[in-house]
């Protein structure tokens, strides 16, 4: 999966400043503002966004994802309006509990325009070049569905028969 991120970008005070590779790719270095949560909400949902409850807590008032493919697009909403999206590898997986996540804040601005992209409280006017940024999942993935529910049932099992 390849992921854009911006290179060079223009601020509303009219400079600009190309940003490290490392940086933009950081989870929480650049953020995007919404003025209307509720409506953000709204298009997230009919984009196939859900709401999920699995996760830690970083403060947020909403927390979302999507899944695409062993990827998991994952949407934090403050209070405030500021929000926090990433890439990573699907919380299906194992993996998902040691690989790196990627920024999503650009790829996700490009599909909700009305969105606003920060970088240290500056907020970008424009983005003039960018990074691809390639993924590749881990080489081996393994589902914890199949692997805990059994381990579950049978310690469940145990208990029964150790109360009779």
């Amino acid at each position: 999966m390849n992921v854009r991120l911006p290179k060079r970008v223009v601020y509303s005070d009219n400079t600009s400043e190309v940003l490290a590779k490392d940086y933009v790719k950081a989870e929480g270095n650049l953020r995007l503002f919404t003025k209307d949560v509720q409506k953000f909400l709204r298009d997230l949902k009919s984009r196939g966004f859900k709401e999920t409850a699995l996760e830690i807590r970083k403060g947020e008032s909403y927390s979302l994802t999507k899944r695409i493919g062993v990827w998991e697009v994952h949407v934090r909403i403050y209070p405030d309006g500021f929000v926090d999206p990433h890439l990573e590898v699907s919380r299906e997986y194992f993996q998902h509990l040691n690989s790196p996540s990627v920024s999503f804040a650009y790829e996700l601005m490009l599909m909700f325009p009305y969105l606003e992209l920060y970088n240290h409280g500056k907020r970008v006017v424009r983005v003039e070049g960018v990074y691809e940024e390639k993924l590749s999942p881990p080489s081996h993935l393994v589902p914890w569905k199949p692997v805990t529910i059994p381990c579950v049932a049978y310690l469940i099992l145990k208990v029964v028969q150790r109360a009779y």
